[in-house]
């Protein structure tokens, strides 16, 4: 899936992320370009919104190797084709509706995961670095040039 930043601004989030991140209607996402197109690694229900996962403009795979989560509503879908590499796994929220988290499988079915890779766990930054390997070659006309480990 690939889409393309249409905001970087904070009056084009929900406001349910002002609290809980302490962001607000004029904060600027600096790390994300207009007009840019970014890969999405995993799409997350944050604070009941969908989040995509990418790597922004700060990532460079070796001092800055993680991935952020970034609110929908600042990006326009431009391939909604999903990874062949994802999965999906149900959530019940506040017992009313079923929403879908879709990501590789690291990221989906271990809890600890992105935690790992935020704190540059050797281990989880090694893993998401061949998944990120495998998802950009599907999309090989916007491989970002970025390092990464072999398979």
């Amino acid at each position: 899936m690939k889409i393309r930043c249409i905001y970087n601004v904070g009056k084009y989030i929900p406001k349910d992320f002002f609290v809980q991140y302490n962001w607000n209607e004029e904060m600027k996402f600096i790390e994300l370009t207009i007009g840019k197109e970014y890969i999405v690694y995993a799409i997350f229900i944050l604070f009941n919104h969908p989040c995509y996962l990418i790597c922004d403009d700060f990532y460079d795979g070796v001092s800055y190797q993680h991935p952020m989560f970034y609110p929908a509503s600042l990006f326009e879908i431009i391939d909604n084709t999903p990874s062949r590499y994802w999965i999906n796994k149900k959530i019940n929220f506040e017992n009313k509706y079923n929403m879908n988290d879709v990501g590789f499988l690291d990221i989906i079915n271990d809890e600890y995961f992105y935690g790992g890779v935020v704190e540059g766990y050797q281990d989880e930054v090694s893993t998401f670095q061949k998944w990120k390997f495998l998802i950009d070659n599907e999309f090989d006309n916007l491989l970002q040039k970025v390092p990464t480990i072999g398979l």
